[in-house]
């Protein structure tokens, strides 16, 4: 899995990882589309969303990367995340929100919720070929906080009856999710969170393919529920960008003692150490294992040093994936084959667009001035020509320098862009007794060395400010 809710990859790296995944006859790739920082991919029945989280992909170049993916015999599984992690969708739609002391979580009591979700389901399930579709549905509310929130008890009660609890409204939104997969002719994947709480009328549909990071229940409970089930399990397949040495995912633990049957967590101390249960190796219903690969904020390790860094953790994967005989039972010796097999062709230099902010406020009329870099990568030295054309109406912009030759092990040159307003590109007046609404103003920088070609969306706001996203920088490619 890997995380695209701010643009968070450059398609060069996203190709190449594909093909990589190809190398190791590993089939599919999760795409994380969405999450408290960020909506990863353009909507158009709700480009307001966007609007308020601009670093997204267009449908153009994930409709491309499935053809990739699908040429490489590749499945993507697209995930936005709902009803928790949706911060980036209440940005636009603050009406939704449960309550602000809870970030990110949709108000399950209030229907425009589920219409706006629908309306992004119905959108994105027909682009996406592959038989599964994630709905995240982690981390929403523990079990002691359902008492906080009368509403989602009164609702539960409204759809299923005096029974009914607060739970219920939770485990019935993802049922209800599931039904409009379905109705696509797809299945419906979930965090196994849907059994982090207690429902009194309702339990989850067991046609959810549950991945199990927290142990919420037991595997071989999932499986006796009639879910199959994968192991994504935090302990041991959990990849943190910046982590390094303290990383979940240990490659020699996934090489000489891991396998997708092998290591459930079936329990967390006090102290957070955690206890592992193992079911044979013949059981039905365990689908796989998958590399899980977080980064919140992405900017604690580079496209290559992420590359670098989870080589070893998917050959160990795929190697007790398949299952097949292991030439030689340590890890230490298995590096020597991993560095005899190599790595797909085009594993190699190339550069990395890179920028601290990727907006700014401004007034029209006025001239905003945004840094950027260019990094080397693995050995690359080549120039670099950037250009910068306008997305939106009433804007102009440049790149000085526009050309720059980055070297590896130097410091990055320093570019800067310059965006213009035009002098009448003012904030659009809010409703009556509320405050003008903002306008965003586009540009795309795209740089170029060769063959090689990466892109940034860049903007200024007039108006309003857009709210402030986590992380103390942003690096895109």
């Amino acid at each position: 899995m890997l995380v695209l809710q701010q643009r968070d990859y450059s398609i060069a790296f996203l190709q190449r990882h594909i093909k990589d995944l190809a190398y190791l006859k590993l089939n599919c790739l999760h795409l994380h589309l969405s999450d408290d920082a960020g909506f990863g991919m353009e909507s158009s029945s709700h480009p307001e969303i966007n609007s308020a989280s601009p670093e997204y992909y267009s449908k153009t170049e994930i409709a491309d990367l499935i053809e990739r993916a699908s040429a490489y015999h590749v499945m993507i599984v697209p995930e936005i995340d709902v009803p928790s992690h949706s911060a980036a969708i209440l940005w636009a739609h603050p009406e939704l929100a449960l309550s602000k002391d809870f970030e990110g979580r949709l108000d399950l009591s209030n229907p425009a919720t589920y219409t706006l979700v629908a309306d992004l389901l119905n959108e994105y399930l027909p682009l996406f070929p592959g038989p599964f579709w994630h709905t995240g549905t982690d981390e929403y509310l523990y079990e002691s906080d359902y008492m906080s929130f009368p509403q989602l008890m009164a609702y539960a009660r409204q759809l299923y009856g005096p029974a009914a609890n607060g739970q219920d409204v939770y485990i019935g939104f993802a049922n209800w999710v599931d039904s409009i997969v379905k109705a696509h002719g797809k299945q419906l994947r979930a965090w196994n969170d849907v059994y982090g709480v207690e429902g009194i009328t309702q339990s989850p549909n067991p046609d959810i393919v549950l991945e199990m990071w927290w142990p919420y229940i037991l595997p071989q409970d999932a499986l006796a529920r009639g879910h199959s089930i994968i192991n994504t399990e935090s302990f041991t397949l959990y990849y943190v960008l910046g982590a390094g040495a303290n990383d979940p995912a240990n490659p020699v633990n996934l090489y000489e003692n891991w396998a997708p049957y092998k290591q459930w967590v079936s329990g967390v101390s006090a102290g957070g150490v955690p206890s592992f249960i193992d079911l044979p190796a013949s059981t039905p219903g365990i689908l796989g294992g998958k590399l899980e690969v977080w980064g919140d904020p992405p900017i604690w390790e580079t496209e290559d040093q992420v590359q670098a860094g989870i080589a070893p953790d998917l050959r160990a994967v795929s190697q007790n994936t398949w299952g097949s005989p292991r030439l030689t039972p340590a890890f230490n010796a298995f590096v020597d084959i991993m560095d005899a097999t190599g790595h797909t062709p085009d594993w190699g230099p190339d550069f990395a667009l890179m920028a601290s902010s990727t907006s700014a406020s401004a007034q029209a009329g006025q001239t905003a001035a945004l840094p950027l870099q260019v990094a080397a990568i693995s050995g690359f030295n080549q120039p670099v020509a950037l250009i910068c054309a306008p997305v939106t109406a009433r804007t102009t912009c440049s790149v000085s320098p526009a050309l720059v030759t980055p070297v590896a092990g130097a410091s990055a040159p320093m570019v800067t862009l310059s965006i213009e307003t035009a002098p009448g590109a003012a904030a659009s007046p809010g409703p009556a007794g509320q405050p003008a609404a903002s306008r965003i103003h586009s540009v795309l920088v795209t740089a170029s060395a060769g063959s090689l070609t990466h892109t940034m969306s860049m903007s200024v706001t007039v108006g309003a400010p857009q709210p402030v996203r986590p992380g103390p920088l942003v690096l895109l490619r």
